[in-house]
């Protein structure tokens, strides 16, 4: 299973695009991305791009996440813009009309984290700014990085919309970043469709 696992992953330059899949318990991400799934910085341009228009269960869904860094302005009196953490997410959710929601299916990967250093391309050294630290200073790049979810047979209902409620898949990137010593986030979220398997005996 471990070689199988292995072959499957997809590459960064460097290496292996981390593709352990995380189920996530606690919602609090969850909840952040539901209700802010845009964050815009000026000196970043993300989106996100899939390889198919939906995905089924049991298998995976992948794509890329294209980064774009500081392509239009440049000055000579900069701040530094460093990259933390670079995460995927796919949250599926019933709403109801009146605000009601309830989160049945969160999984996430981290492409980019304390484990697993960004491409060389898009940062000045491989080496952290601090010891103590796991952050890199970005350079300007045009970058797509590849990424992979791997999804459970039982994902859940189709998509569903009608006048008083609705069920959604939402596919996340969240980049963290630190401008000039601030702490923030730039986001791009995609609606993705998932589909359960379809069994002959049952269907």
């Amino acid at each position: 299973m471990r070689e199988v696992a292995e072959r499957l992953d997809p590459f960064f330059d460097h290496g292996r695009v981390p593709s352990k899949t995380i189920v996530k318990i606690e919602n609090f991400n969850a909840t952040d991305i539901l209700d802010n799934p845009m964050h815009y910085h000026h000196r970043i341009k993300m989106e996100l791009l899939i390889v198919a228009p939906l995905f089924v269960g049991g298998s995976t869904v992948e794509g890329t996440i294209r980064l774009v860094i500081d392509e239009a302005e440049r000055t000579r009196n900069r701040k530094t813009l460093t990259m933390e953490r670079l995460q995927i997410d796919l949250i599926g959710v019933e709403e109801v009309s009146g605000g009601r929601r309830h989160v049945f299916i969160d999984l996430g990967n981290e492409l980019v984290d304390a484990a697993h250093a960004p491409p060389e391309d898009m940062i000045e050294s491989q080496h952290t700014l601090l010891p103590q630290e796991r952050s890199w200073m970005l350079i300007p790049c045009v970058r797509e990085l590849p990424f992979m979810l791997r999804l459970p047979l039982e994902v859940g209902p189709p998509s569903f919309q009608s006048r008083h409620a609705r069920i959604r898949y939402v596919l996340c990137a969240t980049l963290h970043i630190n401008d000039g010593g601030r702490p923030l986030s730039v986001r791009t979220s995609l609606p993705t469709e998932i589909l359960s398997v379809y069994d002959r005996e049952f269907g």
